[in-house]
C-alpha cells in the first residue's frame, strides 16, 4: 500500500517566477566566484543545464528590464546590480553555511579567560576581520571597575606631550597636553602620576621645580579628563579594525569606489547610529549600495554593511558591523557572523561573571551623584600622596 502510494507522489515543478529566482541566485552566485560577466551559456554549464540557453537569455531580457541585471556591453554577459545583492543577501540570511573547521577555529580563537575586555574584545575582531577578509567594527558598553593601572609620556615638541593611559581590562586612552614650559624628566613625571595612584610606593625625586609644578597641575586633569569621561557615558564605545582588508579586492582598486568605502568606515556618527539600530532591533541587519545614500551621510558605492547584535547575560549589549564590497559569499559571511555573535557573547558572559566585572549602556542623563561617589573604578589616588 505505501508503494502504491508513493508512485502516485508527483513532483511539482518549479514556477516560471521560481525558475527566474533560481536563474538570479545562481547568476549571482557565479559572479561572487568569478567577478566576470556572466552568460548563458556559463550558467547553463553551472548546474542550469535542464535549460535552453535561449530560456536563459529570456530570463536575462526579464531580470535586466526589472532592475536586477546590466550588461556592460552588448555581446557581454549580465552583472547583478545592488537590487540583485540586496535580494541575494535575504535568501543568503535564509540559509547561513559555515564550514566545520571554521565553526571550530572560531570557538578555539574566541575562548578566553581573560579579566582584560578591551584587549579580548580588539583580538575578537581582529580575529573576525581575518576570518571574513573584510573591515570590522565592534560597539561595547561601559564596563565598570577599569582601574589605570600604566601611564606613559611622550614629548610632541617642545610645549606638548601626549599621555597614554593604560587600564587593567586592557583600554588604551591619548590625551595630549599643552604646557608652556618645556618637560625635562618625563620619566619623573610618570613615576608621579603612578605614585599618586598608589601603583608606586617610591616618591619620585625631581631636578627642578618646573617639573614637580606640571606633575601636579597634568596629573589634576589627567583625573578631570578620566571623570568627564566615566561619567558622561552618552554612546557607545567603538573598536575597529581590518580597514585594509579593502584593498585585496579588485573594487576598491579604483580611488574613488575606495574613497566611497572610507568615507562610510571612519564616519563615527553613521557607524554608532546603524550598530544602535541593530542592537535596538536585537536582529541581523544589512545595507547595500545606495543604502548608505538614504543615510544622507555616505555613497556606499560597491559596498555591504552587515550587523549583529551580541549578548551579555542574554541581553542586547551591542553590535558587530561588518564593512565588505557588494560581490560576497553572503551565506558564509551571515555564518560567521552569527558564530562569531554566539561564542564572543558566551565568552564575554563567562568572563564578566568569573571576574565580578559590571557594565552599563549609554544614557542620556549624568550619573547619580551618589553612585558616582560609591563607584570604586574611578578613585585614582591616595588623597594623603600630595604636595
Amino acid at each position: 500500500m505505501a508503494e502504491k502510494s508513493l508512485k502516485n507522489i508527483s513532483l511539482k515543478k518549479p514556477s516560471k517566477n521560481e525558475r527566474e529566482r533560481f536563474v538570479l541566485l545562481g547568476l549571482v552566485d557565479l559572479y561572487v566566484a568569478t567577478n566576470k560577466p556572466i552568460g548563458s551559456n556559463t550558467l547553463k554549464e553551472s548546474g542550469f543545464d535542464y535549460l535552453s540557453s535561449a530560456t536563459i537569455r529570456n530570463y536575462f531580457a526579464k531580470l535586466e528590464k526589472e532592475g536586477y541585471l546590466y550588461q556592460q556591453h552588448s555581446s557581454g554577459g549580465r552583472v547583478p546590480t545592488p537590487k540583485a545583492y540586496k535580494f541575494y543577501a535575504e535568501n543568503s540570511l535564509k540559509g547561513p553555511t559555515v564550514q566545520a573547521h571554521e565553526d571550530q577555529d572560531l570557538q578555539d580563537a574566541l575562548k578566553m579567560n581573560t579579566k582584560e575586555i578591551h584587549s579580548y574584545l580588539s583580538f575578537a575582531v581582529e580575529t573576525l576581520s581575518e576570518m571574513t577578509n573584510s573591515s570590522v567594527i565592534i560597539s561595547t558598553p561601559r564596563f565598570d571597575q577599569d582601574f589605570i593601572k600604566d601611564v606613559k609620556l611622550l614629548a610632541i615638541d617642545e610645549n606638548r606631550t601626549l599621555c597614554a593611559l593604560i587600564t587593567d581590562f586592557g583600554l588604551v586612552k591619548t590625551e595630549t597636553f599643552y604646557t608652556t614650559d618645556e618637560l625635562e624628566d618625563l620619566g619623573a613625571i610618570e613615576k608621579y602620576f603612578l605614585w599618586r595612584m598608589s601603583k608606586s610606593n617610591e616618591k619620585p625625586y625631581f631636578l627642578n621645580e618646573t617639573d614637580a609644578k606640571w606633575a601636579q597641575r597634568l596629573y589634576n586633569e589627567i583625573v578631570v579628563r578620566h571623570l568627564a569621561g566615566y561619567v558622561h557615558f552618552f554612546k557607545e564605545d567603538l573598536f575597529r579594525t581590518g580597514l585594509s582588508k579593502l584593498l585585496t579586492y579588485p573594487e576598491f582598486s579604483d580611488a574613488m569606489n575606495l574613497s566611497s568605502a572610507l568615507s562610510i568606515f571612519e564616519n563615527e556618527t553613521l557607524m554608532q547610529n546603524l550598530l544602535h539600530q541593530t542592537t535596538r532591533e536585537n536582529c541581523v541587519k544589512y545595507w547595500v549600495a545606495e543604502d548608505f545614500q538614504e543615510k544622507k551621510t555616505a555613497d556606499g558605492a560597491y559596498c555591504s554593511f552587515i550587523t549583529i547584535p551580541y549578548y551579555l547575560n542574554q541581553s542586547p549589549a551591542g553590535s558587530i558591523g561588518i564593512l565588505s564590497p557588494m560581490r560576497i559569499n553572503y551565506k558564509k559571511i551571515f555564518g560567521i557572523a552569527k558564530l562569531f555573535s554566539y561564542y564572543l557573547s558566551q565568552n564575554l558572559t563567562n568572563n564578566l561573571y568569573k571576574f565580578k566585572i559590571h557594565f552599563r549602556q549609554p544614557s542620556q542623563s549624568s550619573m547619580d551623584q551618589e553612585k558616582l561617589h560609591e563607584s570604586q573604578s574611578i578613585l585614582l589616588e591616595d588623597k594623603s600622596r600630595c604636595f
